[in-house]
């Protein structure tokens, strides 16, 4: 670095304007950064954006560093109050302001609030023409050892709490010891609310995310490998690398969820998964590089093969569930639709009934049929089951005309549903509290 320039203790507040840092800019912010933040930079990685504050003849005064959300912060994610599986999807609306610097011979009282509130009245702006999609809230961790987060109070930013002093490294998290204070901040009215309303936000998150299996509870006590362990093992006991199955389906399952439908993504995704992981999940070491091995492609061909469907959706469903991604009192739509591409090879297509949350899509409960005419009797058992399981009480259901029987609507009365409508409706039920619907667009929007 260079000799620093002459101290700067006077500057027009109101003349304070904030710019986005440009490609060949950014070397400079990153020298800056390095030089002056305690923290430094490792590199912007993954959604990230630049800004600077400048005077009115272009001399920057102070540096903004934008990064994509902390994963998990249970201060934050109490304050917001959203789902986890709306948590997965709508972490994108959610930045961090990773650096923030006040460059050392800049020395103006009540810059740092006034840069700090220039920039997040612009954010959702500059974040939306930068990566294509708009940001609803700021989030900030500051070091209570070294500073008390004055400025970002005096700019409107609300203290939510304190980390457990945790960081997150390589897919897991390693205590520091350092608890930090949560502060954030909306971006547009009602940020909250949008956040962890029931309609999905398309307007400021066009494409739907898949959520990232690493942060479920994957292996240990009330684990998804747990779950599964109750699936029985179909192959022969000799000639088996891995012979934990339920490991094997927990790694399918992990990239099911991740988004990964074919059979050369899910080797792909898998291959990628952390090794305390592919550890946990069974696979075996390899003496030559010391490294664990995750399965091939012919292995994960076989075990998706092998595996029940029908038993892997119960166990799933249910494990989805006591996870939290259902809440209690919501609405549940029910219709049975044709797995598309699953008429490849000759095969007949395969009809999937399921029971999904209207609130956050999340699919509940699912069995398969043989044809179409099998889907009443379908939709039943799934009613029944839930019924059982008390998932109804409260609930309102929905379903198209094909379950315009008695005996749904008195199934779904029985498990305590308050109200129950059904497209195109006749001959309603006395045992249920029905309502009609002139339209099934909300079943075909969510299976």
């Amino acid at each position: 670095m260079t000799a620093e320039p002459a101290i700067i203790s006077a500057v027009n507040l109101r003349n304070v304007r904030i710019q986005v840092v440009s490609r060949a800019e950014a070397s400079r912010w990153d020298a800056l950064i390095i030089h002056h933040h305690y923290l430094g930079t490792r590199g912007m990685v993954g959604e990230h954006l630049r800004q600077v504050a400048v005077d009115e003849s272009g001399t920057w005064l102070a540096l903004l560093g934008w990064t994509t959300a902390a994963f998990k912060c249970q201060a934050r994610d109490r304050w917001i109050g959203w789902l986890p599986s709306q948590q997965w999807r709508r972490l994108p609306l959610v930045v961090n302001n990773a650096r923030f610097l006040i460059l050392p011979w800049v020395r103006v009282p009540h810059l740092a609030s006034r840069v700090l509130a220039l920039s997040t009245r612009r954010l959702d702006a500059d974040w939306r023409e930068r990566h294509g999609h708009g940001v609803l809230l700021a989030e900030t961790f500051v070091d209570g050892t070294r500073f008390r987060g004055t400025c970002y109070r005096a700019a409107g930013w609300e203290v939510l709490g304190q980390t457990r002093g945790f960081r997150r490294s390589a897919g897991r998290y390693v205590a520091h010891g350092q608890p930090k204070l949560v502060l954030a901040k909306s971006l547009t009215p009602h940020a909250r609310e949008t956040l962890c309303a029931a309609e999905p936000p398309t307007a400021h998150l066009p494409q739907e995310q898949h959520m990232d299996p690493l942060a479920l509870n994957i292996t240990g006590v009330g684990s998804l490998k747990e779950a599964l362990s109750a699936l029985a093992d179909p192959r022969k006991p000799q000639g088996k690398e891995h012979r934990d199955f339920a490991g094997l389906v927990t790694l399918l399952t992990m990239a099911n969820l991740a988004g990964m439908r074919s059979l050369a993504a899910m080797t792909e995704y898998i291959a990628l998964v952390p090794q305390r992981v592919l550890s946990a999940c069974g696979c075996a070491r390899d003496m030559r590089t010391g490294k664990v091995r995750p399965p091939s492609e012919p292995t994960i061909r076989r075990t998706a093969t092998q595996v029940s469907g029908d038993h892997l959706d119960t166990i799933v469903a249910a494990w989805m569930r006591s996870q939290g991604f259902w809440r209690d009192g919501g609405a549940i739509a029910i219709d049975g639709k044709t797995l598309r591409g699953s008429h490849m090879g000759g095969k007949d297509q395969v009809v999937l009934v399921a029971a999904c949350s209207h609130e956050t899509g999340s699919v509940i409960a699912q069995t398969a049929v043989e044809t179409k005419a099998g889907e009443s009797e379908a939709a039943l058992n799934i009613v029944e089951q839930l019924a059982e399981e008390e998932r109804l009480r409260g609930c309102m259901v929905t379903a198209d005309a094909l379950h315009t029987n008695g005996r749904f609507c008195t199934e779904v009365g029985k498990g305590g549903a308050t109200s129950c409508w059904l497209s195109k409706a006749t001959k309603p039920a006395p045992d249920a509290n029905l309502f009609a619907s002139s339209t099934d667009s909300t079943l075909n929007g969510l299976m």
